[in-house]
């Protein structure tokens, strides 16, 4: 499958998966109270943050071998055992943050805890690096619009959504996919279980930046639920799902051009317009969706956040900020993980992500638990993470260096426009000259399209 079919597969995919997450977020505020819609959110970013160190690390090094013809029964073997390994490990710690209630309840984890053996069965890696984009995008897509389906019935009977329900949702869909979808049969699970070795330093330096990275991401609704603030987390987790559904979006191209990336045996200068457009995608999308916070905070809190307060508007405002830099910063670590450089990423992540937990605890412990100084708090840490990773990347891949600086100053200044925004005298000044930047970006980005539809 050829890198713009890919990118279609993972863009319908997207786009409606990021329209599912949508409706989960405005069928189930008001399916739910805002204390068990908290306790829900927290439950799901948990899970997101441990589906990655189950995923990621194994996923990334299966579709690199698969990518370059190397994959065997005993590599594919190795590789499921070890997600399963990896499963067994970070299940009990959800169960433990589900009873001290740092990650929602102990009742909405439980389900997730479970779904994580199942997605570690689920290979959907091993086709998308061989460039078949179907699994995968299948999975993202179904596992957004099940639980939003759902909601909109409670909410249409007007029944109360319960909160171990989400993760069941989650285990449903799983356990569907293993049987659609997945090539796992039962003799390469046999071999999983007597498979005792595996590349676990590739695996390791494959996967920790990505999980510290996540971890970063939510940190900020663990802390609020850990704080006793549900309400308060569900605000955030739910900027933060709008963000995450933006940043999904951003990383079609990346995604779909990692197998390409990964393959070797090429002048790796023919990237550069892939890369370019694919940089210059990320701004178009993180300055309108910025723009579109700030002149329309109130409606679009009160739908999705339920909660259009001060605190909540300038919250959404700030994470919408924030896609630009993690979208760059996904971007890069695509880029040096296909190229071997998975050592490269874990100082930049580690550092980002000890910034923004270390000023949400400080931001939770000074004052009352507030979303808008746990949002500042992400904003500053995906700069970090972003900045560093990219100066990484400028000496690994020089010829990229134009674009990668490039498309840091576009996330530094939206970031600074945001921050401007919360003046309330400011807001619509700022939205104004924040559309005017999408409008230059998006003249810029038609003809970085066509240089890289020829160069893939």
């Amino acid at each position: 499958m050829s890198v713009t079919r890919s990118a279609a597969f993972f863009g319908v995919a997207t786009i409606c998966g990021h329209a599912s997450q949508l409706i989960w977020l405005a069928a189930g505020s008001r399916a739910m109270s805002a204390a068990t819609f908290g306790e829900v959110l927290a439950a799901q970013a948990l899970y997101a943050v441990l589906q990655i160190v189950v995923d990621v690390g194994p996923s990334a090094v299966g579709a690199r071998l698969a990518a370059r013809g190397e994959i065997t029964p005993a590599k594919r073997a190795q590789l499921i055992a070890m997600r399963i390994g990896l499963a067994a490990f970070v299940a009990p710690v959800a169960l433990v943050l589900g009873a001290l209630h740092i990650s929602g309840s102990l009742e909405a984890t439980v389900p997730f805890a479970l779904a994580l053996f199942f997605f570690a069965c689920l290979n959907v890696w091993e086709p998308y690096g061989t460039g078949d984009a179907r699994p995968w995008a299948t999975y993202m897509f179904t596992r957004s619009a099940a639980p939003a389906l759902v909601a909109v019935g409670y909410l249409a009977a007007g029944a109360r959504f319960p909160a171990p329900l989400a993760g069941t949702v989650e285990c449903a869909v799983l356990l569907m996919l293993l049987v659609v979808l997945s090539r796992l049969n039962p003799p390469d699970l046999r071999l999983a279980m007597r498979s005792h070795r595996g590349p676990w330093g590739s695996v390791v330096a494959a996967g920790a930046p990505s999980v510290i990275a996540q971890a970063s991401v939510a940190s900020g609704t663990l802390i609020l639920s850990g704080a006793r603030s549900p309400a308060a987390a569900g605000v955030f987790a739910a900027c933060v799902r709008l963000m995450s559904g933006l940043n999904a979006l951003n990383g079609i191209v990346a995604t779909a051009l990692y197998p390409r990336l990964a393959s070797g045996g090429r002048d790796r200068t023919q990237d550069e317009p892939v890369v370019t457009a694919a940089l210059r995608l990320i701004a178009l999308v993180a300055v309108t969706a910025t723009a579109v916070c700030v002149l329309l905070g109130e409606p679009i809190a009160g739908a999705f956040l339920g909660d259009d307060g001060r605190t909540s508007v300038d919250a959404l405002i700030l994470t919408a900020a924030t896609v630009a830099a993690l979208g760059n910063a996904v971007m890069f670590i695509y880029q040096l993980t296909a190229g071997g450089h998975e050592r490269d990423m874990l100082a930049p992540c580690a550092a980002g992500a000890a910034i923004t937990i270390i000023l949400g605890l400080g931001a939770t412990a000074a004052v009352d638990p507030r979303v808008d100084l746990v949002a500042t708090a992400l904003l500053i840490g995906m700069l970090v993470n972003m900045t560093a990773l990219g100066l990484r990347l400028r000496r690994r891949l020089p010829y990229v260096a134009r674009s990668v600086t490039a498309g840091m100053a576009v996330a530094v200044a939206t970031a600074a426009l945001a921050a401007l925004s919360l003046i309330s005298q400011a807001r619509i000044p700022v939205g104004i000259v924040l559309l005017v930047v999408a409008a230059v970006i998006a003249k810029q980005l038609a003809p970085a399209v066509r240089l890289m539809r020829t160069g893939i």
